[in-house]
């Protein structure tokens, strides 16, 4: 995984965390904010990673996957009621937005 970038992820696995969010926003079973919290715990913590090891330094976007991975952390729960939880849903789903769009320009400035 050392030499792994995020440009050689397929579109699919990065634009997936922002999929699973936004479907979050639905009435979905509970079962599936469970699903939801693992898959984006998983997300931020190998971006937090990715983004590392490609800086060499804990980065503003690292800090940031980090505390998505704590706020999803499916083991120790943090309780919000259901409308923090969208707008948390929201912000998450920018966050992974936002990081695909600015590594997209980067690589292709490259």
């Amino acid at each position: 995984m050392v030499g792994l970038r995020f440009e050689e992820l397929p579109v699919a696995l990065r634009a997936a965390p922002v999929a699973l969010l936004l479907i979050a926003l639905l009435d979905m079973p509970c079962g599936y904010y469970s699903f939801l919290r693992i898959n984006i715990f998983l997300a931020a913590c190998m971006f937090m990673l990715l983004e590392i090891i490609r800086s060499g330094r804990v980065s503003d976007w690292s800090v940031l996957f980090a505390l998505a991975a704590i706020l999803m952390n499916p083991i120790v729960r943090i309780r919000l009621d259901r409308e923090t939880w969208e707008v948390a849903n929201l912000l998450l789903a920018a966050l992974f937005s936002a990081h695909f769009l600015v590594r997209r320009s980067i690589t292709r400035r490259s």
